[in-house]
This record gives C-alpha cells, sequence and structure tokens, in this order.
C-alpha cells in the first residue's frame, strides 16, 4: 500500500495553521479560559451563598441559588472576546491581565467575593467598550473630511474642525486604553487587597474560622 504524501502534508500543515492562530489570539484564550473557571468557581459560591434560605423552627435550610452572576460572566466573556479581537496585543494583554486578577482577588478575599466579582467584571466590561470606541476612533476612513460630508452631512468647514478633534482626542485615547484604564483597574483590586491583608494569610479559611481566630486571638488549644 503506497503512503499518500500529501495527506500528512495537509494534516502539518492545519496543525501548524492552528498552532499559529492560537498563539497570534493566545491572550484572548486565556482569557477565556479564565473566565471558564470564574463561573464553577467563585460565581458557584456566591450563588450558593446568596440563595441559602433556612427553614422555619429549624426545619433544615434550602438554597436557590441564581444564575445572575454566571450569566454576568459569560455576557462579559463574550463582550471581551469581540473587543479583544479587534484590538491590538497591548489591550489583550491588559484584559487577560485583568481576567487574572478578578479570579484570584475573588478567591484571596471571600468576604468581598461579590463585591469584587460584581465591579471587576464592570470594569472589564467598560474595558471592552473603550477599546472597542478607540478603534473605532482610529480605524475611520483615512479621508475624514469626505467621510463626514458624504455619510454625516456636514459642511467641509466643520469637517475640518471634526478632524482637529479627532485627531486630538486619540493620543488621549490611546494613553487611557494602553495604560491608564487597566492600571487603574489593577489599582483597585490592590487597594481591596491592602485593606484586608489579613485574609491574605488564609485565604481559604472559612467564616467559623475567622471567628474562632478572632475569639481565641489565634491561639491553638490543646
Amino acid at each position: 500500500m503506497r503512503f499518500d504524501s500529501s495527506i500528512l502534508i495537509h494534516t502539518l500543515n492545519g496543525v501548524l495553521a492552528v498552532t499559529y492562530l492560537a498563539w497570534a489570539h493566545a491572550p484572548t484564550l486565556l482569557s477565556l479560559l479564565v473566565a471558564a473557571l470564574v463561573v464553577p468557581g467563585p460565581d458557584r459560591s456566591i450563588q450558593r451563598v446568596a440563595g441559602l434560605r433556612p427553614r422555619r423552627r429549624a426545619r433544615g435550610e434550602v438554597t436557590r441559588s441564581s444564575p445572575a452572576p454566571t450569566i454576568a460572566t459569560i455576557v462579559t466573556a463574550v463582550f471581551w472576546t469581540a473587543a479583544s479581537l479587534l484590538s491590538q496585543a497591548q489591550v489583550t494583554l491588559w484584559g487577560s491581565a485583568l481576567w487574572i486578577a478578578l479570579f484570584l482577588g475573588a478567591l484571596a478575599l471571600p468576604q468581598e467575593r461579590e463585591n469584587v466579582l460584581w465591579t471587576h467584571k464592570g470594569l472589564i466590561l467598560g474595558y471592552g467598550a473603550l477599546a472597542l470606541g478607540l478603534r473605532i476612533l482610529l480605524r475611520s476612513t483615512d479621508d475624514v473630511i469626505t467621510w463626514a460630508t458624504l455619510v454625516m452631512g456636514v459642511e467641509s468647514e466643520s469637517a475640518q474642525l471634526l478632524t482637529i478633534v479627532r485627531n486630538a482626542l486619540a493620543p488621549w485615547g490611546v494613553l487611557t486604553v494602553w495604560a491608564v484604564y487597566p492600571i487603574g483597574a489593577l489599582g483597585l483590586l490592590g487597594q481591596r487587597m491592602f485593606v484586608n491583608h489579613t485574609r491574605l494569610v488564609a485565604p481559604l479559611a472559612s467564616v467559623r474560622d475567622t471567628i474562632e481566630a478572632l475569639r481565641t486571638r489565634g491561639e491553638i488549644s490543646g
């Protein structure tokens, strides 16, 4: 039986194409992976806590978890993926850093897990919106005057003013998206962790463990 070398060549070409594509979008894939870890981890944790309902007369308790945290994570992940695929490499790297910080912060601060998740999901959505806005600003038609005259129906003088405003806003938009916004978001999480630094000693400790440590002042009973 004669071996067909073309099959091997096509297979290798396909593997290389998938590898190159995955490498080119590695930060985006990393963000999706972290989002997939958030759903069964921190999201599920706050869903159980928020849905816990004790029965009357000490007859136990029932859990009615809400899917809102999971839905928020999915919406945020989908929106960020679209924004990331349309953005430059620096933006995608910052986005993956925000997702990793969200996951680690939710694990390290269990007493503020719900606030951390909702706040930083909103920050990621805002960052994605800024990234899309920057792309629209920078990738608009090269001839802004013609575009403004034909599409927006403005006079040539107004179109020139629009060009000046666009050129003035572009550097500030780039600086905000590439540095100011993500650093501020990470700084916000860092501030939360600094204020609650005592919890970082035992981030997986339960509320019962914390109360016991406070009651006994950290002493180990014999």
